[in-house]
């Protein structure tokens, strides 16, 4: 059986997004870029981060 090794060539997936806060003004928003292996708990975690 091979195995494919991760070489320096191929970077991780990477996701990015724009959250923002409702019923505020001025519009709060932020740009947020995360690994695409990250969970939802850990997505809820960098939106808290992100918006403090």
């Amino acid at each position: 059986m091979r195995t494919r090794e991760a070489g320096p060539s191929q970077a991780p997936e990477i996701l990015r997004f724009k959250t923002w806060l409702l019923g505020i003004s001025p519009m709060v928003w932020r740009r947020v870029q995360m690994p695409a292996s990250v969970m939802l708990r850990g997505l809820h975690d960098v939106i808290q981060v992100a918006m403090c």
